[in-house]
């Protein structure tokens, strides 16, 4: 089923791209476009930033839907940026950049074809676009202990954030799940920050009255 309905949005998003290049006169004003385009450009240099500044200090945003937010209005600002825009205010690398990313919903539903995989990574990213509630575990003036969508095929994930004004700090711990989660006690130390995790059990299932420990570097 999920196969044919991606046939027919890819033959109804292909056949609306020819007809609006080849048969359309209709298009957005000159200023309209100067604008629109300029907004996408901002926000594409903004997600950039945010990816420089995640991938080499763990930073992002201090609240998780403004990154979204901002993804989000690049994209719809530059998708249809071309199809729809008065053509000739691009310079001749805007009118490839903006040509190619027309095609990018093409892309998008070519990859859903795989079997299996292709669901996986396209359902993995939409997932985390539209998961809009983060159920909080704790939270103080320092931290903020979260649960997170990490994909279709698994639990929520445990998320580690210290707050540092505009910004956040990851410190989240691969494979660390929320599922069993009770509830979640934070202690400063004088060397380091101890993260003390109970669990809830079921009936049948041994318990361990002991929490799990996570020890991160002391935050201030």
């Amino acid at each position: 089923m999920l196969f044919l309905v991606t046939v027919a949005l890819l033959g109804l998003y292909g056949s609306g791209m020819y007809y609006w290049y080849t048969k359309m006169t209709w298009s957005l004003s000159a200023n309209l476009t100067k604008l629109i385009k300029q907004i996408h450009l901002l926000g594409a240099l903004c997600c950039l930033f945010l990816l420089s500044l995640h991938l080499i200090y763990h930073l992002s945003l201090a609240h998780y839907l403004t990154t979204r937010i901002i993804l989000g209005l690049t994209l719809i600002t530059g998708i249809p940026l071309y199809i729809i825009g008065y053509r000739s205010v691009f310079k001749e690398w805007e009118s490839v950049y903006f040509r190619l990313l027309s095609f990018l919903p093409l892309l998008v539903l070519s990859v859903l074809l795989f079997p299996f995989l292709g669901m996986v990574i396209v359902f993995s990213f939409v997932g985390w676009f539209i998961d809009t509630e983060q159920p909080v575990h704790y939270e103080d003036s320092k931290i903020r202990v979260v649960s997170y969508f990490a994909g279709p095929l698994g639990p929520p994930h445990l998320g580690i954030y210290e707050k540092q004004g505009w910004l956040e700090k990851d410190h989240t711990i691969p494979g660390m799940f929320t599922s069993q989660i009770d509830s979640i006690q934070v202690r400063y130390d004088t060397d380091s920050t101890r993260i003390l995790i109970f669990n809830t059990y079921y009936d049948g299932e041994p318990e361990d009255y002991f929490p799990r420990v996570i020890s991160l570097e002391k935050i201030e």
